[in-house]
């Protein structure tokens, strides 16, 4: 293994630096440039080799780790701008930020880098931050992990950055708290997020109810996993925000098609499921049992389908079996039915610990 060690000299203004180090060539990205500054050798005093090998090698793991799709668009909704680590700078700089005397703008470029320049600038001593912003990262590296191997953490966590709520916000509920209370904390903000919901009388018609219902079918993906004895799988929330493989997007699917035969268009709840958009708009008004085949085919082929998508499609739900062709309103019932028993229990019961 290689390393190549900085020596960028302290300066007053921080960009100086980067013209310094990078004249005439390819311009450094913001973590480059905060790696750059934090394995200064003047930072250290003594074991200089040493303390500039011991970072190197946990930012190459962190790095490693957030390259993981899985574990990223757990924690994210897209792809990073620059380099994924800069995820962890950016968290703690904003809040070093708010301690400087004259605040650095976020939208400012390198802004993380010149947060921390400047405090490491006036630091009386330098190894001692490099040394505390260091601990910060892996801590934080650290906490993330935490919340990726617990899996109702990552699953109620994965639901709520989904659904926009900000690491900032994740950060309150579940640092200096026992595990039960965080646990509480994240289902109160769960169903805070999801909102009051009918499920009877909710409609892919009424635009105002669209969004919900994209959240109400996730959740009840996620809420299964979490309730049943599929815990022990991960939903895949790289998959679901579409931005791994061929850019997957996901459709609100009407199961029973509004265009089948002479029927009436069915927009209630009970009538809908997740479906990728390609599966969904290559079978069109295909019937329930052509749909079935499509469905157990692709998943055949190692391709994601909603764990309660092929449940729909295998009559799962379905107190009556006798007729597995059809999707008529005594399915839609019962749907509804586990969904509001899963639901409840997602709420009410919580997670067994």
């Amino acid at each position: 293994m290689f390393f190549i060690w900085y020596d960028i000299p302290a300066s007053s203004n921080p960009i100086a630096i980067f013209t310094k180090v990078n004249l005439g060539k390819i311009p450094l990205t913001n973590a480059e440039l905060i790696k750059a500054l934090l394995l200064n050798k003047d930072n250290f005093s003594a074991d200089i080799h040493k303390r500039q090998t011991e970072i190197s090698v946990a930012w190459d793991r962190i790095e490693q780790g957030l390259r993981e799709d899985s574990f990223w668009y757990f924690l994210n909704e897209k792809e990073q701008s620059g380099t994924r680590i800069d995820m962890l700078f950016d968290l703690l700089a904003t809040e070093q930020n708010n301690k400087l005397p004259t605040l650095i703008p976020i939208k400012q470029n390198y802004f993380s880098f010149l947060v921390f320049s400047t405090v490491l600038n006036s630091a009386p001593k330098k190894e001692d931050f490099v040394k505390l912003l260091w601990d910060k990262v892996e801590k934080l590296y650290a906490e993330f992990r935490d919340w990726y191997t617990d899996l109702n953490k990552y699953h109620i966590i994965g639901y709520l950055i989904s659904s926009g709520v900000e690491l900032a916000e994740i950060f309150v509920l579940t640092r200096g708290k026992r595990k039960s209370n965080v646990m509480k904390a994240l289902l109160k903000k769960a169903k805070l997020v999801t909102g009051n919901y009918d499920l009877h009388n909710i409609s892919y018609e009424i635009s105002n109810d669209r969004k919900k219902i994209r959240k109400l079918l996730l959740l009840f993906n996620i809420a299964t996993l979490v309730c049943k004895s599929e815990k022990q799988y991960r939903f895949p929330f790289d998959i679901y925000k579409g931005e791994t493989g061929d850019k997957v997007k996901w459709d609100i699917e009407h199961i029973h098609a509004t265009a089948d035969e002479t029927d009436e268009a069915d927009d209630s709840l009970g009538n809908l499921t997740l479906l990728d958009a390609q599966t969904n708009r290559s079978y069109q008004n295909k019937p329930f049992i052509e749909k079935r085949k499509i469905i157990i085919e692709r998943e055949s082929k190692g391709l994601f389908v909603p764990l309660c998508t092929k449940n729909i499609y295998l009559k799962v739900y379905s107190k009556d079996i006798s007729d597995m062709d059809n999707w008529v309103n005594d399915d839609k019932e019962d749907y509804i039915g586990a969904m509001e028993h899963i639901l409840e229990s997602f709420f009410d019961r919580g997670f067994e610990e």
